[in-house]
């Protein structure tokens, strides 16, 4: 299952893991790719990324989430 829009992370979680115990439950095989991007966006300048979010219409209360 792919990331779902207008989902939040843990419904998409839920849903992800109510998927994997249905297949498990028939028995059926699931393969499960867990890829952490953490260290990417890490290494983003911050200020460039948030002049660029700003640029692209990001403004309120969600730039004022993203810059804190």
């Amino acid at each position: 299952m792919a990331f779902a829009k207008k989902l939040s992370c843990e419904t998409q979680l839920l849903c992800t893991l109510e998927e994997i115990a249905r297949f498990l439950d028939k028995g059926e095989e699931t393969d499960l790719i867990i890829m952490d991007f953490s260290r990417a966006f890490n290494s983003v300048p911050h200020q460039r990324l948030l002049m660029n979010l700003r640029y692209y219409g990001t403004r309120g209360i969600l730039n004022t989430w993203l810059t804190q």
